[in-house]
């Protein structure tokens, strides 16, 4: 088995070293300050949308193998509608922003990057990719859509460099 090389051009801002963009642990309880997940679920979180998955009984995960996914699988049951709310409610906002969180770097060493969906080129390694130059134009909506986004979810930017176009690599 190998390694595998990409190559990211991407349109928004990115850390050169790794950062945590949902904030910093709590010093005192060793946790992070913010709830850890996908920024979907921050979003869906701070609107008020509750994570059906957070009253899941963790005494169900202490059973035996046989009896955890008998009763997980009743749980869930009993649970689809709120657990279809909570992925739907997730999809909707996804959909809502022009930008997404990446990363760069590599499994040991991540760092973020906050890009424009969709703008951009990943090559893997051997990969050649032509690029057409009007694919590089800047459209003057990125930077609003950029802005709502880390605006939104509280990300510090000040470690960041962009907006602009950045080649990166991801190594896995």
């Amino acid at each position: 088995m190998g390694v595998s090389t990409d190559a990211l051009l991407v349109y928004g801002y990115v850390w050169e070293d790794e950062h945590d963009l949902f904030g910093d642990p709590d010093e005192e309880s060793g946790e992070d300050s913010e709830i850890d997940g996908e920024w979907e679920e921050i979003v869906a979180r701070r609107r008020g949308i509750p994570d059906p998955w957070d009253q899941y009984p963790a005494e169900i995960e202490r059973l035996p193998y046989d009896e955890k996914r008998h009763k997980g699988d009743e749980w869930i049951a009993a649970h689809r509608a709120e657990l279809d709310a909570w992925s739907d409610a997730k999809t909707a906002i996804t959909s809502e922003y022009g930008a997404e969180i990446d990363s760069h770097g590599s499994g040991e060493w991540s760092c973020p990057i906050v890009k424009i969906k969709g703008a951009g080129h990943r090559a893997g390694r051997g990969d050649a990719h032509a690029i057409d130059p009007v694919t590089l134009a800047i459209d003057p909506s990125w930077d609003g859509k950029l802005q709502r986004f880390i605006a939104d979810i509280g990300i510090d930017i000040s470690e960041a460099a962009g907006p602009g176009w950045f080649l990166v690599s991801w190594w896995g």
